[in-house]
């Protein structure tokens, strides 16, 4: 389901156009890529000390602008790697000389669709710009490692190993899928703000994206990742830091 803010952008959009209507219509579309440092906003009650650590994406796709005065709405279709990364350590006993680390690394692949409204310096659309804006998120898969690394002692010798678990990140519910792979929810929205500078045909941008839904589904089954989940149900949104720059063609400057 959409969110509302979504319709209330398209209604601001639209607002916009028919107020600027006696202004300067400008068009212009092009290739867009970025790059994405990314967590999740990671909640478990039965686990408040743990915490989503960042990663490197990939965003690119294209992205498109129509400008009305200082006003500008701008769709696009984009290829972006969310995910997150996971570090826990501790003991087996709480006195057993056996202690344990886990490291876990998730991307997730989506199909986002975000729609932004920008003010622009000039009403030619060129300088310096502030948007705002909401996205629809589409997974379409993504790789998970799960590293855990095991430290005791035998015999009084100290003693370490590491059990290596991959997988893929799949759309549905654990319940009914295989214990090797990762779910989750098929839709993520959210909303996105962000500044940026268009100089003719190149827009360059600096942007922060928030999801606003929980896209796990209760990952029990996957054995390594489980070590992070809660009988509750840990709760992930996305977050990211965007950095990109589009090349825009057909526009007037």
């Amino acid at each position: 389901m959409l969110p509302r803010s979504f319709f209330i952008l398209l209604a601001a959009s639209a607002t916009c156009a028919a107020t600027a209507a006696q202004a300067q219509v400008t068009f212009g579309i092009g290739p867009k890529v970025g790059y994405n440092l990314v967590s999740v906003r990671y909640r478990d009650a039965a686990a408040p000390d743990q915490r989503a650590g960042y990663r490197s994406g990939l965003e690119t796709g294209l992205m498109a602008s129509i400008g009305f005065g200082h006003f500008a709405v701008q769709p696009a279709v984009l290829y972006s790697q969310r995910g997150f990364t996971l570090l826990q350590s501790g003991t087996y006993a709480p006195y057993s000389p056996d202690a344990y680390r886990h490291d876990v690394g998730v991307r997730f692949d989506y199909l986002l669709l975000p729609l932004n409204l920008a003010y622009t310096q000039h009403a030619n659309g060129q300088g310096a710009q502030v948007f705002a804006g909401v996205y629809l998120g589409v997974l379409a898969g993504g790789r998970y490692k799960a590293t855990t690394t095991y430290y005791g002692f035998n015999n009084g010798q100290a003693t370490s190993g590491d059990y290596i678990e991959r997988g893929n990140v799949r759309v549905g519910d654990q319940a009914t899928g295989s214990s090797s792979n990762l779910y989750g929810r098929r839709f993520d929205s959210g909303v996105q703000v962000g500044v940026g500078y268009r100089h003719h045909r190149l827009l360059a941008q600096a942007s922060y994206s928030l999801g606003l839904r929980n896209v796990d589904t209760f990952n029990g089954n996957a054995l390594f990742i489980r070590n992070f989940e809660s009988y509750d149900g840990a709760k992930y949104r996305n977050q990211a830091f965007q950095v990109s720059v589009a090349c825009l063609v057909g526009t007037k400057s």
